[in-house]
């Protein structure tokens, strides 16, 4: 007679979870301008409540400063550092989608497959995949190194990518 309750709450929990839509990025420039017919021009998706959009200037986010670890895989899409949910809903103003300030620290899975936290590195989000390869300057030169090759170019440096997440 007990199991019942319990078995619906769970149930509950378990619907109320996936029934709430996400949208992971790592750059919050990079969230939409639409959510279910709603348009936040000039300003992007930032937090929904219900099936209302709210709106904000997601240029104005940045990532913590300090280090935190996890060992939660928030997204799939992307492997350690922090990331942001741009169809979450905090109830802290003015910011809806940021988890108070926190952002969420997303696993490595480098980390979690030999039973270590992945710390997300303050001040820095998660690499889309295209950038991932560590960048270090010296001088004018930028030297790209990959699992497989590293590659020497000059070029002027606009934005360089650090490393967001370690063991």
């Amino acid at each position: 007679m007990l199991l019942l309750p319990i078995l619906i709450m769970i149930g509950w929990f378990g619907l109320s979870k996936a029934a709430h839509a996400q949208y992971w990025v790592s750059d919050p420039a990079t969230c939409p301008q639409t959510y279910s017919g709603q348009n936040c021009t000039p300003d992007l998706v930032c937090g929904v409540n219900g099936s209302t959009a709210q709106c904000y200037d997601t240029s104005l986010l940045t990532p913590p400063v300090g280090d935190t670890t996890s060992n939660t895989d928030e997204s799939a899409s992307y492997n350690g550092g922090y990331i942001l949910n741009c169809y979450a809903y905090d109830t802290v103003l003015p910011v809806y989608c940021d988890n108070s300030g926190a952002w969420w620290c997303d696993r490595n899975s480098a980390c979690y497959n030999v039973n270590r936290d992945t710390t997300c590195i303050g001040g820095k989000p998660r690499l889309p995949p295209a950038e991932r390869a560590e960048r270090i300057i010296y001088n004018a030169t930028v030297l790209i190194r990959t699992p497989t090759a590293a590659r020497l170019i000059i070029m002027p440096v606009v934005r360089i990518p650090a490393r967001t997440a370690m063991c």
